[in-house]
């Protein structure tokens, strides 16, 4: 048995060192972003599409006023864009108790989100930021 599996790996490794085939996957990295400029440290509760699950949207994230944050970043083959992805956020006042969100987006637009890529951004990464602000709490 065990020369049978290192005659199978000989010729393997025989096949891939004659071939001139270089097989490569694109990988695409897309990080979404909340940009606090309210004037109240909020905390995020995500809730994803289908298909869309990892460890994150389980988490209560904290975003400190005037500060941005990632909250959500993922690797696939492609970009994804924030409605694709997002189902819905609901933003918290951290200074209160209440459990009433004082911000929901039940509708995810990619319209309301900015694409901050810039000349130090790697070319496989997409970088979505949504600005949150005292405007939108009111």
């Amino acid at each position: 048995m065990k020369r049978i599996f290192i005659l199978i790996i000989s010729l393997m490794l025989f096949c891939c060192k004659n071939s001139d085939i270089i097989i490569t996957e694109p990988i695409a990295f897309t990080e979404f972003y909340i940009n606090n400029q309210t004037d109240t440290n909020l905390k995020l509760e995500i809730i994803v599409n289908d298909g869309y699950r990892n460890e994150q949207e389980n988490e209560s994230i904290l975003i400190n006023s005037k500060e941005s944050e990632i909250f959500y970043d993922l690797v696939d083959m492609s970009y994804l864009r924030p409605e694709n992805v997002l189902k819905e956020l609901k933003f918290y006042d951290t200074n209160t108790s209440s459990t009433t969100p004082i911000l929901t987006f039940s509708t995810i637009k990619n319209t309301d989100w900015e694409i901050i890529n810039d000349e130090v951004t790697p070319d496989n990464y997409l970088l979505f930021e949504l600005t949150i602000t005292n405007d939108n709490l009111n």
